[in-house]
């Protein structure tokens, strides 16, 4: 029997799937393969005073939870935000930004920077922007539990 190191391992399995299968992405809400639409949104969430407060937030779209990259940590001030928004398409969407864990309740956020991009794969590296969207920031005083929401047409 050959032994392969792990990364070895993890490779061959992946070349045997992609070539012996159509790629697609397992989601919340159903596979994601190409010739199907998605979006990708940025924004920066910023304590209007500067204190240090926002410790964990979640995001949902349409009321399902996005995987952001960072969504907790030790409390900051201002957080890049981002995401991938599966089987986004064109109509109207809500993004909500949910604080879960802040420092001091209530606190104002600005939302600001927010940029939502339809995006169609055509391939493994290949497609073309279908639509995107700028949206005004959003100034909110919000408690623990509560939300901000971006309600957007793309």
């Amino acid at each position: 029997m050959i032994r392969y190191p792990v990364r070895r391992r993890w490779l061959a399995v992946l070349v045997a799937t992609l070539m012996g299968a159509t790629l697609t992405c397992s989601t919340s809400s159903g596979p994601i393969s190409f010739h199907s639409p998605w979006g990708q949104w940025n924004a920066t969430i910023n304590n209007v005073s500067g204190d240090s407060t926002l410790i964990q937030f979640r995001c949902y779209l349409d009321g399902q939870r996005m995987l952001v990259l960072v969504d907790s940590g030790p409390a900051r001030s201002s957080v890049a935000l981002g995401g991938v928004l599966p089987s986004a398409g064109h109509g109207n969407h809500t993004i909500e930004i949910r604080i879960v864990n802040q420092t001091s309740s209530p606190s104002t956020y600005t939302v600001s920077g927010v940029t939502v991009k339809l995006w169609v794969a055509t391939g493994w590296d290949t497609g073309y922007a279908d639509g995107s969207v700028t949206l005004p920031p959003v100034t909110q005083t919000v408690s623990t539990g509560q939300s901000i929401f971006l309600i957007h047409t793309i």
